[in-house]
């Protein structure tokens, strides 16, 4: 929703299983996370996008609960998955 501050201007969503073998899988996740890192680090910089790459990386398992939010000068973001769910969703919002 466009101009609507409590609904997210950009999300991404990542998964850490490989639902082909039903596994956690390492390099895949490591994949996507390369590329949110890419997407993500001309706007919002090289701290915040390494805090954000580090929480990502603490899910390693369907069961286990990440969040983290930051700010700056112009956008919120977060990142954050609920347990028993393989998918980690990045968000952002215009300030």
């Amino acid at each position: 929703m466009p101009g609507n501050k409590k609904y997210a201007e950009f999300s991404i969503i990542m998964d850490c299983v490989n639902h082909q073998t039903g596994q956690y899988d390492a390099e895949l996740y490591k994949l996507q996370l390369q590329e949110l890192r890419t997407v993500i680090l001309p706007v919002l910089g090289e701290d915040i996008t390494n805090k954000i790459i580090q929480a990502a990386e603490r899910k390693t398992h369907e069961n286990i609960t990440i969040y983290e939010a930051f700010e700056t000068d112009t956008k919120k973001v977060d990142i954050g998955s609920t347990p028993g769910y393989s998918l980690v969703h990045f968000k952002s919002w215009a300030k």
